[in-house]
């Protein structure tokens, strides 16, 4: 019976995680246009290998772009959460396909694979591959991002728009 308590409790407690960040969503206050773009930003990095740094670099070039840092961590935060290990290990097969290497990983059999440290001290072969793959499969997530969160945005702004006169 204990443990089906606990397991009900981390249910509740991730239900209400999830409905924080919704709100968070809902009350960012800006330009649907820069929302989207720091949204499309943060999924794009979230595709990379730059793991432990995703968060950081996705604001700071949200930042000098003038776009939504918030609206970039908490895309950078959703595709981590979604994706997970998945995309990396997808992302490294990809890139190693077009870089023409040998060399595999099995990302289940070692998830240390997963660290900062390993990437990068891997080898530049390594580093590229997940480069490249992010890069492949980042751009394609990062429009959809963007053309996604910009026309559900827009539609909320009509919608609770008290000039709108289509009501």
């Amino acid at each position: 019976m204990k443990s089906s308590g606990k397991g009900i409790r981390v249910r509740l407690n991730l239900k209400e995680r999830i409905i924080v960040v919704l709100n968070r969503i809902l009350t960012i206050r800006d330009s649907p246009e820069r929302i989207a773009k720091g949204f499309a930003l943060g999924t794009f990095i979230g595709m990379t290998p730059f793991i432990g740094f995703q968060l950081f670099i996705a604001v700071f070039i949200a930042r000098l772009l003038s776009w939504n840092k918030l609206a970039a961590g908490i895309a950078v935060f959703q595709t981590n959460v979604l994706t997970g290990t998945f995309v990396f290990g997808f992302n490294f097969m990809l890139g190693a396909q077009v870089l023409g290497l040998e060399q595999t990983i099995n990302l289940f059999e070692n998830p240390d694979l997963l660290s900062f440290s390993t990437i990068f001290g891997s080898g530049t072969s390594i580093l590229l591959a997940f480069i490249i793959g992010g890069v492949i499969t980042g751009v394609p997530s990062a429009l959809l991002a963007f053309h996604l969160i910009k026309r559900w945005l827009n539609k909320r702004q009509n919608k609770y728009n008290p000039l709108n006169t289509e009501s």
